[in-house]
């Protein structure tokens, strides 16, 4: 039987009680020469048999391994004074870990790797314990949304609604610096997944990467009509997809727009055939340093059909920019048809202030990076308002439409703190009035006034000195008159 061994000089976890080993066998394992006649194949029963009488485990069954794979003891302590890992003990020795820090059996050894700032994810390979607490236990993170859940950490727990990680399950991480999350956790065979209508934020459950096309059944991939990722989507043309996201990769969470009102479907992935890489998404241009914006958890997609620029050819030169009263929320390289722009939206962070609010409309300009010179892009049409997780078609051009009638927009954001934009078009030149009236009918501010000549107007009206509370836009131009009223909240 083995007694009380002496001091493991290298920290392998690999040494017997005497300190050495007789010798590497085939396969891996260590066998030991119990007997004193020289390594037979019994050996390795020899010392395994006696460390099992002292408390040692087994965790597969078999002896062949364990004195490679499990040299730990029931009481957390390795062979001497060698390394303890870190994964725990169970009742009967290490359930997850050999002292090396590997996992063995069906478990996964994986390093989830986060950015600094909102990291779009999900998990292939859960842990038993996969609360918040147990998963990003000892990280520098702020927050973890999911879909319609969110909890922020504080202190040192998680506290609110969203306490573990699910496998179907999508989420927006925010971490706090560069950094990895890696813990021994199984594969399950098989996600199924149920859609619902509208925004659906789910999981990709492989390892391997895969086209969004191979990975989708027929089926549900008819049901979809745009995928968006971290700062990527692509729009479904017909089974034909579009835009900045090809793939599907393992640690990425996905955001699945289905029409409204649309019935619950159920759906598997397509499992990767052996040669699927564990990348396929393509590799983005860098954004110029002077239009480089922050990663919201809110965001929306235009997918520019076509540009039209004084009769000529877009080329890779060219960056798509949309603004938002002036402040740069997305930037895009043009690489042909149904490239895709994204515009973030202000989610209450200080880095997204001043960026995309509900109903907004984003403005575009064209940047050509050799002649560095920037020009004005107009919609040709109507677009949509702004919204999470938005997808629309828009086409492009360099020449601003000319208004027929008058009209008053929408001003947005609405409600607002502290500011809005009011934005209203003449068809002709004629004499302009725009003021803002509180609920009495006082006049609190006088924005424009005068005669104008035809075009689009965007005026925006910092209200920083009002008290909270309902007021009114009135524009008056020519002979018409037009009311709209807008939301001061603090």
């Amino acid at each position: 039987m083995c007694g009380a061994c002496d001091a493991d000089s290298s920290n392998d976890c690999v040494q017997d009680c005497a300190g050495e080993w007789g010798g590497l066998a085939t396969e891996g394992s260590y066998y030991y020469d119990g007997d004193g006649d020289g390594l037979g194949s019994g050996d390795v029963y020899t010392f395994c048999d006696a460390l099992l009488g002292e408390g040692w485990v087994d965790n597969d069954d078999d002896l062949d391994d364990f004195c490679f794979t499990n040299i730990h003891d029931c009481a957390g302590v390795c062979d001497g004074v060698a390394l303890v890992d870190d994964c725990g003990v169970c009742d009967g020795g290490n359930a997850d870990k050999d002292c090396a820090g590997v996992c063995f059996g069906e478990s996964l050894n994986e390093l989830f790797e986060y950015h600094s700032g909102n990291n779009l994810v999900s998990f292939y390979s859960l842990p038993d314990d996969a609360s918040l607490n147990s998963i990003f236990e000892g990280l520098d993170f702020n927050g973890i949304l999911g879909e319609g859940n969110a909890s922020a950490y504080i202190g040192d727990s998680w506290y609110g609604s969203l306490e573990e990680i699910e496998r179907d399950k999508g989420y927006w991480v925010q971490s706090n610096t560069d950094q990895d999350v890696g813990f021994c956790g199984s594969v399950s065979e098989s996600v199924t997944y149920t859609l619902h209508d509208a925004n659906n934020l789910i999981s990709y459950p492989f390892i391997a990467s895969q086209g969004l096309g191979d990975a989708l059944p027929d089926a549900v991939e008819d049901e979809v009509f745009a995928i968006v990722g971290e700062g990527v989507a692509s729009i479904n043309l017909g089974g034909a997809w579009a835009g900045s996201l090809n793939g599907f990769d393992g640690g990425s969470g996905y955001w699945f727009a289905r029409v409204a009102g649309s019935e619950d479907v159920s759906f598997e992935y397509n499992a990767p055939s052996a040669g699927n890489a564990r990348s396929v998404t393509k590799v983005l241009p860098e954004v110029p340093e002077a239009f480089r914006y922050t990663q919201s958890t809110e965001q929306a997609f235009y997918f520019v059909e076509s540009i039209t620029q004084d009769g000529e050819a877009m080329t890779g030169d060219n960056w798509i920019l949309a603004y938002n009263n002036g402040v740069v929320v997305g930037a895009r390289m043009w690489n042909g048809e149904y490239t895709d722009i994204p515009a973030m939206g202000s989610d209450s962070s200080t880095e997204t202030a001043g960026y995309m609010e509900l109903g907004g409309t984003p403005s575009f300009k064209l940047f050509n990076s050799v002649t560095g010179s920037i020009t004005d892009l107009y919609v040709d049409g109507s677009v949509d308002g702004w919204a999470n997780n938005g997808v629309a078609v828009i086409t492009l051009t360099d020449i601003a439409p000319i208004p027929s009638t008058v009209t008053l927009n929408n001003s947005y954001p609405n409600p607002f703190n502290p500011s809005t934009t009011i934005s209203f078009s003449v068809p002709t030149d004629m004499n302009v009035d725009l003021k803002v009236y509180d609920i009495s009918g006082r006049v609190v501010s006088e924005l424009m006034g005068g005669m104008q000549s035809q075009g689009l107007y965007e005026i925006t009206w910092d209200a920083g000195n009002n008290a909270s509370g309902l007021y009114f836009v009135r524009l008056v131009a020519g002979s018409e008159m037009h009311t709209q009223k807008i939301m001061l909240v603090k």
